[in-house]
Formats: structure tokens, C-alpha cells, sequence
């Protein structure tokens, strides 16, 4: 999912004989003009104030009093409207550790990270773009039909470069979609296979 799908792709272009097939749940890859916006940014040092994500990363809070406010305050976020309750209930429980103090909850991974990520993680992907009508391994693509990541152009521009690519988009999901919709998620990936062996 996400980032990790852009690493698993990178390992199959790189080493396809490792791989007998590649699920990637809504991709972090963009067309290749915000590919090349970002490469530029990156070279005047503009990154951190161009990437749209980056404003609320540095916001984001990263201490809590308890995780039943952080869950109710979570609820109300539209990013969470696919959300069922267990779902939301295990993404609370993975992004937030005890604070060291005993005092309440911090966020496990530091937002630093977060926005690291964001600055750093799309520039060098051209060759992922140069590389992937080369792809050999059977691959399937699930994106939230709502996605902000992996857009329908992204999609219509993969299975240009590469027919053997199979994309599927889930209804309401967005970029969250193996946990919003984790069983239909796992399915698609499952009958793609299944089909193939």
C-alpha cells in the first residue's frame, strides 16, 4: 500500500525474477508532470513549501491524553468517512504509543517522518515511469475510486505503457482503501491470482 507499493514496484522492475506476482493497493505514483514539478521544486529548495501535504503534517499533533479523544476527534475528519469502527479503532492502536512519561499518547512515528517522506518521495520516480513498459511480473492495481494518490489518469497512463498491468478501482475508497474496504481489497487481489494459476 502506498509508499510500500512503490518500493515492492521498484524491487520488481529492478528484480523481476523475485517476484511471481505484484498487488499494489492505490500506488504512490503520479503522472510524470507532477513528477518533473516536483524534480524542479527539489532543485530550487522549494519542496517543503510547494507539497500539499506538507502544511498539515507540521500541524499535526503528536500528543494525546487518551485514545478514546483521539478516536472521537479522528471520527469527525472526512478522511475517515469510509472508516468502519474496528478499522478506525485498529489505525488509533497503530499510529499511537504510550508517551515515555506515562502521561497520555504520542504518535508513533514522528511527523518529521512523515513530512521527510512527502519531500523526498516523488521526485526520482521517472524511472519507474521509464521502466514499466518492461514489467513482466503479473500485476494487479487496487485504487480507491476517490483516491487523491493514484488518479484515474495515473491509471489510464500506466495501462498505456503497459496493457499487462491490470487496474481496479474500488468505490467509495480513497487513498485508505485496503482499510476502508479491507475485505473487498483482499479479494481483488486474491481472484486476480487465483484466476491466473
Amino acid at each position: 500500500h502506498s509508499v510500500g507499493g512503490i518500493a515492492a514496484l521498484r524491487a520488481a522492475l529492478w528484480q523481476p525474477k523475485r517476484f511471481r506476482g505484484l498487488a499494489l493497493l492505490d500506488p504512490v505514483l503520479f503522472p510524470p508532470s507532477v513528477v518533473r514539478f516536483f524534480r524542479i521544486s527539489r532543485l530550487l529548495g522549494l519542496s517543503g513549501r510547494v507539497h500539499p501535504l506538507v502544511p498539515a503534517a507540521r500541524r499535526r499533533r503528536e500528543h494525546f491524553d487518551d485514545l478514546e479523544r483521539l478516536l472521537r476527534g479522528y471520527r469527525r475528519k472526512p478522511v475517515f468517512r469510509y472508516f468502519s469502527d474496528e478499522s478506525l479503532k485498529a489505525y488509533i492502536n497503530g499510529i499511537a504509543c504510550p508517551s515515555e512519561d506515562g502521561s497520555g499518547w504520542r504518535l508513533c512515528y514522528s511527523k518529521d517522518w512523515e513530512i521527510r517522506i512527502y519531500v523526498t518521495g516523488v521526485w526520482r520516480d521517472m524511472d519507474i515511469w521509464r521502466a514499466l513498459p518492461g514489467l513482466d511480473v503479473p500485476t494487479r492495481i487496487v485504487r480507491g475510486a476517490e483516491t487523491d494518490t493514484f488518479l484515474e489518469k495515473t491509471a489510464h497512463l500506466v495501462q498505456k505503457k503497459n496493457p499487462r498491468v491490470d487496474v481496479l478501482s474500488l468505490e467509495a475508497a480513497t487513498h485508505l482503501v485496503p482499510l476502508e474496504r479491507p475485505q473487498e481489497s483482499a479479494a481483488a487481489i486474491e481472484t486476480h491470482f487465483r484466476r491466473r494459476s
